[in-house]
């Protein structure tokens, strides 16, 4: 392949053809052509209010369920709220679970 496009034949056969014509106000044509066509329907786009508005109640309702620095909950609470979710999972059916401490790992 040569490097220089004037030696190659590609460039000596395109030089016989028509040479493109171009109008001088294609630009202008092609900008009113997008103005004047409908728009398309978006669907998914939401006003940004929208978007502001749900991102402050999502920050709000973490800032809520936050638990306070010095709070702990009750063990009647957290007892219950494990053996709903064992039940709930079917863990009752399996074994009874019990806690797992640093002392089951001290061997490893």
């Amino acid at each position: 392949m040569n490097d220089l496009p004037e030696q190659d034949k590609l460039w000596a056969l395109l030089s016989f053809g028509p040479r493109p014509n171009i109008s001088p106000f294609f630009a202008r044509n092609v900008l009113r052509s997008i103005r004047n066509s409908p728009p398309s329907p978006i669907w998914f786009a939401l006003p940004r209010w929208v978007c502001g508005a749900v991102l402050a109640l999502l920050i709000g309702g973490f800032v809520i369920c936050l638990p306070e620095a010095g709070h702990q909950p009750s063990t009647s609470w957290a007892e219950e709220e494990h053996f709903l979710f064992d039940r709930i999972a079917g863990f009752h059916d399996l074994a009874r679970a019990e806690p797992i401490g640093p002392e089951e790992f001290a061997g490893f």
